[in-house]
């Protein structure tokens, strides 16, 4: 296994596409919004299984208007610009679930951030009972998507350290 931490510039356009579409195949983002939030990532992460991409993560840069509207509807607005940075896109291949590589890409995130305060927006259970294990903790109240709507969506914090 190979997991690694790159700035999007340092990136070939081929391991920006293979990115892409890994999580766009797993529902986890509007294809049209996603080459803007790719160009301003701090840190693209990925987990290869020799030449198979297996994981996804990022600490993202949010759009603004984004950022503000997650947590307006979490009922706690005011809190927004106290987390700059999210944790988002993390994907793992179904076929390697349950075996660790979620934990691992989460780690080496939070490893990029130095310290500085990050979110979380999550509808995964699996997710949000591995958050507390990194010092994340919800804040406001959950809401739901509006991708589907049945899946309720919560916010989690990890404050600067």
């Amino acid at each position: 296994m190979t997991l690694r931490a790159t700035h999007p510039s340092a990136m070939s356009a081929q391991e920006i596409d293979s990115f892409t579409g890994f999580v766009v195949a797993a529902g986890e983002i509007n294809p049209a919004t996603m080459p803007a939030l790719i160009e301003q990532a701090l840190s693209l992460l990925t987990l290869y299984d020799g030449d198979r991409l297996i994981g996804t993560a990022a600490i993202k840069r949010p759009i603004a208007a984004h950022h503000q509207n997650e947590f307006a509807k979490a009922k706690v607005g005011a809190l927004a610009a106290n987390y700059p940075f999210e944790l988002g896109w993390v994907v793992v291949d179904s076929a390697f679930r349950r075996q660790g590589h979620g934990r691992a890409l989460v780690a080496h995130a939070i490893r990029q951030l130095d310290g500085r305060a990050v979110y979380v927006t999550t509808k995964s259970d699996t997710m949000r009972a591995m958050l507390p294990e990194f010092d994340f903790r919800p804040i406001g109240e959950s809401y739901p998507s509006e991708r589907e709507p049945a899946m309720s969506l919560s916010i989690h914090v990890r404050e600067a350290s």
